[in-house]
């Protein structure tokens, strides 16, 4: 980011969070702020499950649907959040499957900045969630946004035609 910009990390987990702090303490004063709250669509709670010990993923926590057994957590729509002056270049978003909420609550960023986004995309988070893995590809199509694929996922072809989208996620399944 150099040395004029700045770094919002974003992290729900209290643990993680801690974790981060961790990680910056005994450093010189820097462009790192740490948020301990949920991205979402809106203010509000959510719940979160964590990630098993020894999963192989200490980031996995989840966002359970509706009421679930987990930890409740403050959630802000980061909008809301943000220095509306302050340009936006990057986002990444890697939320187990609840990415689309956070980029809803980030619709006046990204319209005013057009920032690059990079956001994970899980097919088993999704569905755990009840949610249809095709109708929130179809958001961010409809949205606009240009899809790309990472190597040793669906080819970008493959995710910018609407009527390959199951076989995309029949592949995507392996």
């Amino acid at each position: 980011v150099g040395p004029t910009g700045g770094v919002l990390a974003v992290e729900a987990d209290p643990t993680t969070c801690a974790v981060l702090h961790a990680n910056l303490r005994g450093r010189p004063p820097g462009n790192v702020e740490i948020l301990n709250v949920a991205a979402g669509a809106a203010a509000g709670e959510v719940v979160i499950d964590r990630a098993p010990a020894g999963a192989g993923n200490p980031g996995g926590n989840r966002v359970v649907a509706g009421d679930g057994a987990g930890e409740r957590v403050p959630m802000a729509a980061l909008d809301d959040v943000l220095d509306p002056e302050a340009p936006v270049a990057f986002i990444k978003l890697d939320i187990e499957g609840y990415e689309h909420h956070a980029l809803a609550g980030l619709r006046r960023t990204i319209a005013r900045w057009r920032p690059t986004l990079l956001v994970e995309w899980s097919l088993d988070a999704l569905r755990a969630r009840g949610e249809d893995p095709r109708a929130v590809l179809a958001g961010y199509l409809a949205h606009g946004w240009a899809v790309s694929a990472l190597p040793d996922a669906a080819t970008e072809a493959d995710l910018r035609r609407h009527a390959d989208l199951d076989r995309v996620f029949v592949d995507g399944d392996r």
